[in-house]
């Protein structure tokens, strides 16, 4: 005899359908990412959960739709394509919460390959999913979204049984929702420091709003949305202590509504038992004079709120790698062992003859280091989680929208399109005068990146640039550039899809890949480094830091160049500065006399030189 359960029918998915059903839930999950980010606690406080929940779910489908253009997808059905999507997962997955996440859709992926989406086999999918995301993290807690993830289950399963009618998955699925909202709100009981911060898990609740994407729901998850995030509960928490002290101090305080208007939420939305009771005796004393007994209340309020999560990190670098390891024997426990002197939160995701590798330390380069003798490294990304933090809690905070940005810090406004042309992220271009230091943490903070490449066309604007950078509320790393050229030989020579860490190194490698010099006009009398005197107002060329030559017009001092500079060139290119915008260089007659060549020229718009010839 067949039961109900055994012949509930398949969900009726080819490749594409599979492919389309992700994207979409993608894309919900996506518009959701701030709430996530809003309850940010667990395991550190970077406000960033749903940022890499996003991004991890991007970044695999990103790859994996280039691979189905090219063909090179090999899935006859949707359950091998959700193998080859979790494979994809696993290796663009970010921050504990996109690890953890991928883990258990390996596990789900690895029931479903069979294309069997029976409610029996999407059963086992969902418990071989959370066996593989907890036994996946190293040290692995109850109330984050591993709690999630079993409850998922175990509703699944309930249902299954108790509710044989629901002959679909779906609607099984859709049943387990409001379970599991109740699950989430009671993370705070499994987590002391969830309950500290007076939120929910963010892992726990990006998790749900996940499949509330796969059901397409148009609603927004009510405990999601009604959560204080903890940049707003930190702020009240400085806004009380400022109010007690005051009282303490003046034994008066100001009226009512200044409480109300700087707190803004009603108080029964204030979850957090500490921050709670801090507002009700606001709210008592303020218009009081306080008694002795009073005033050892208010004592013990400030002292309460000091003792308040104030989110703490420990561990300062979220560092993730790659470890290739075709001939070696390592294994996970090795790995974990090693990973367990340097920092926690480790996760290591065992693949053939590869490691990926999640773990918060204070010495990502002595993990790189430790982990070398096992193999060769890979895909790496090291994130600040102090400054992510500082951004996190602050009054001024920003919302991170993308993971990288290669930045330029350019002069002229033809450059500023060339270098977006040629793969820049972002571009500011400063015109005549060097950016203040506020300027560029404005313009960096414009990116809203996580992380960024920051390069300037000029060595005067580092030291500004390097201080913007510790100040920025990104994770910056400056590459000392110094010109224009070094700029367009870094974006041109190097590829781009890498991790943020290595497209900077290789970005340094390639910084004096162009050479190149400047024809310009002179202000005062010089002479060359052969002693011929050049005139105030004639034409100079200056390569090195040298003056080479001096004529009364651009055209000799451009063939001296190629002759001098461009001799094993192929490519000679001319930016015509701001003071040459419509007057071309490069006329008939230069291109005859240099057949062997290919000259280019374009408008730069830079205002310290007339024209840049660069040589490769």
């Amino acid at each position: 005899m067949t039961t109900h359960e055994d012949s509930a029918q398949s969900i009726p998915l080819d490749v594409a359908e599979a492919f389309e059903v992700i994207r979409s839930t993608c894309a919900y999950l996506s518009r959701h990412a701030g709430q996530i980010n809003n309850l940010n606690v667990f395991p550190v406080p970077d406000g960033d959960t749903g940022l890499n929940l996003t991004l991890t779910i991007q970044g695999a489908l990103m790859s994996i739709k280039a691979k189905m253009q090219e063909g090179s997808v090999n899935a006859a059905n949707a359950g091998e394509f959700l193998q080859e999507f979790a494979n994809e997962l696993l290796l663009h997955s970010r921050g504990c919460s996109g690890v953890i996440f991928a883990l258990f859709c390996k596990g789900v992926a690895e029931k479903l390959a069979n294309n069997d989406f029976s409610n029996k086999n999407i059963l086992a999918a969902l418990e071989n999913g959370y066996k593989s995301a907890w036994e996946g993290t190293f040290e692995p807690k109850e109330g984050t979204m591993l709690t999630m993830m079993r409850a998922f289950a175990d509703e699944f399963r309930l249902r299954m049984t108790s509710l044989p009618e629901l002959a679909n998955p779906e609607e099984i699925i859709q049943e387990c929702l409001p379970k599991l909202k109740d699950v989430l709100n009671k993370t705070p009981e499994m987590l002391p420091v969830l309950k500290e911060a007076g939120v929910v898990d963010s892992g726990a609740a990006g998790f749900l709003i996940i499949l509330e994407g796969l059901k397409k729901s148009a609603t927004i998850l009510p405990t999601a949305q009604n959560n204080l995030a903890v940049s707003r509960i930190l702020s009240i928490n400085r806004a009380l202590r400022r109010n007690l002290n005051g009282i303490l101090s003046s034994l008066q305080s100001g009226n009512r509504s200044r409480l109300h208007r700087h707190i803004g939420i009603p108080l029964e939305d204030i979850t957090n038992p500490r921050l709670r009771a801090g507002i009700e005796n606001i709210l008592r004393f303020q218009n009081l004079r306080p008694q002795a007994k009073e005033k050892r209340q208010i004592k013990e309020n400030i002292k309460a709120l000091d003792e308040t999560w104030d989110g703490e990190i420990r561990y300062r670098f979220c560092t993730e790698f790659v470890l290739n390891t075709p001939n070696s024997n390592v294994t996970k426990q090795q790995l974990n062992s090693l990973l367990a002197r340097y920092g926690d939160s480790i996760i290591v995701l065992g693949a053939p003859a590869a490691f990926k590798v999640h773990v918060h330390t204070n010495q990502p380069e002595e993990v790189f280091k430790a982990v070398s003798s096992f193999g060769t490294i890979g895909f790496s990304k090291i994130d600040d989680m102090k400054k992510q933090h500082k951004n996190f809690i602050s009054d001024d905070t920003i919302k991170y929208e993308k993971e990288n940005s290669v930045f330029c810090i350019v002069s002229g406004e033809g450059f500023a399109k060339i270098v977006l042309s040629i793969g820049a992220d972002d571009v500011y271009d400063y015109g005549r005068n060097k950016p203040s230091v506020n300027r560029l943490v404005q313009e960096i903070n414009r990116l809203h990146a996580k992380n960024v490449i920051a390069v300037a066309d000029d060595s005067d604007i580092l030291m500004s640039l390097k201080y913007a950078a510790s100040l920025s509320k990104s994770n910056v790393r400056v590459i000392e550039c110094g010109s224009m050229p070094s700029i367009i030989g870094m974006l041109t020579h190097t590829p781009r899809g890498f991790d943020i860490n290595t497209t900077a190194e290789m970005m340094m490698k390639n910084l004096d890949a162009i050479g190149f010099c400047k024809i310009t006009r002179i202000i005062r009398e010089a002479k060359t480094e052969e002693c011929e005197p050049i005139h105030k107002g004639d034409f100079c060329l200056i390569a090195n830091k040298k003056l080479l030559a001096g004529a009364t017009s651009p055209l000799p001092l451009l063939d001296k160049a190629i002759a001098r500079l461009g001799k094993d060139s192929e490519l000679v290119t001319v930016y015509r500065g701001k003071s040459m915008k419509n007057k071309p260089l490069l006329e008939e007659s230069v291109i005859a006399a240099h057949k062997d060549l290919t000259l280019e020229e374009y408008y730069g718009g830079q205002f310290n030189c007339d024209f840049l010839v660069t040589f490769e």
